[in-house]
């Protein structure tokens, strides 16, 4: 079965766009997880500044309680412990993309924030009537607590730094990963790209060029040639068909030399040994019709040369006796003339 040349472009073009593709697929899967660990980095930086902005804040809180407690000044500070901004983290926040393990620190931490609240609810309702009780109460409960939530929560920036160096690490190395990766693609596109353009320059314009310097040759009357050219492609397919033609026109001028050097040599009535194909047919048919012209124009030429020998023959007998009376009269003159 003869191979398509576009067939093989057609396939070479296709492992191309397969190529490309699976180069597109990997750069964004590269780029998905490079984003997924971007995001993973934000949401833990966040926590991290948010842990460290509570931490401060829950300082400054205990110190407002404190001044309220012991100096009868308003207290400005969130008693509800789901409003104040570190509640609104605690128990606003999707945390479903966050690492476990903060999630974990973070449910541990609402119990003993909830207390902290609930407990400076109780100091600033005692203070008026028993103010031992409303400073104990700040001292072993809400003072520990703040201590103990600010510990914890020392902890968990130390996790979350932890996670975000980690993170840091995981983001260079996936875009490290992705880039090696669309390179080691876009080389392979390249190289294909580059195998591509060889056999189109190997089979197709390579030999087309050759092709085309046959032609020439062919256009300069040169028939004694042949294209160099094997393939079971479409152009050695051309290639075989001009090579036909070459050897089938070369036949017909052999065949129609022949004719004329027997025609030279008196020989009218020649038998064709080649078949003349398509147009070239009206040439064989023209030659056969002028043979059999020549042929019969050469037979009245050969009648009347046969005519004129007979009728020559017929005046030189006719000289002959001629020639013989007057000798004869002559002699009997001269017999004559001696008698008298």
């Amino acid at each position: 079965m003869n191979w398509s040349i576009r067939r093989s472009i057609l396939i070479r073009v296709m492992i191309i766009l397969i190529a490309v593709l699976i180069s597109g697929a990997v750069t964004m899967f590269g780029f998905y997880k490079v984003k997924a660990a971007s995001e993973k980095q934000t949401n833990i930086t966040m926590i991290n500044d948010t842990i460290l902005n509570a931490q401060k804040a829950h300082y400054v809180w205990l110190e407002g309680l404190n001044s309220s407690l012991n100096f009868d000044t308003a207290f400005t500070g969130s008693l509800d412990y789901q409003t104040c901004d570190f509640g609104k983290f605690l128990y606003s926040s999707d945390t479903s993309l966050w690492p476990q393990e903060v999630v974990e620190y973070l449910e541990n931490m609402k119990t003993i924030h909830q207390q902290i609240h609930n407990s400076a609810s109780e100091i600033l309702e005692m203070k008026q009537t028993n103010y031992e009780g409303a400073k104990n109460i700040y001292i072993n409960e809400t003072k520990q607590n703040v201590a103990t939530l600010s510990n914890q929560m020392d902890e968990l920036v130390a996790i979350t730094e932890n996670l975000l160096q980690e993170s840091k690490t995981e983001v260079n190395k996936t875009a490290n990963m992705a880039t090696i990766s669309a390179i080691i693609v876009i080389i392979i596109v390249f190289l294909l790209i580059i195998l591509l353009l060889g056999y189109i320059v190997k089979y197709i314009i390579n030999p087309i060029l050759t092709i085309t310097q046959a032609g020439k040759k062919l256009s300069e009357g040169d028939l004694h040639f042949e294209i160099p050219y094997e393939s079971n492609d479409e152009i050695g397919e051309l290639a075989n068909s001009l090579n036909f033609s070459i050897r089938e026109l070369g036949s017909y001028i052999t065949e129609i030399r022949r004719y004329m050097e027997l025609m030279a040599k008196g020989q009218l009535f020649v038998t064709a040994e080649v078949e003349f194909k398509g147009e070239f047919k009206q040439i064989q048919k023209a030659i056969l019709e002028f043979e059999d012209i020549l042929g019969d124009a050469f037979k009245g030429i050969q009648q009347a040369a046969h005519q004129v020998t007979n009728a020559s023959e017929a005046v030189s007998d006719g000289a002959r006796t001629l020639s013989d009376g007057s000798a004869e009269q002559a002699a009997s003159v001269e017999e004559l003339s001696l008698t008298i």
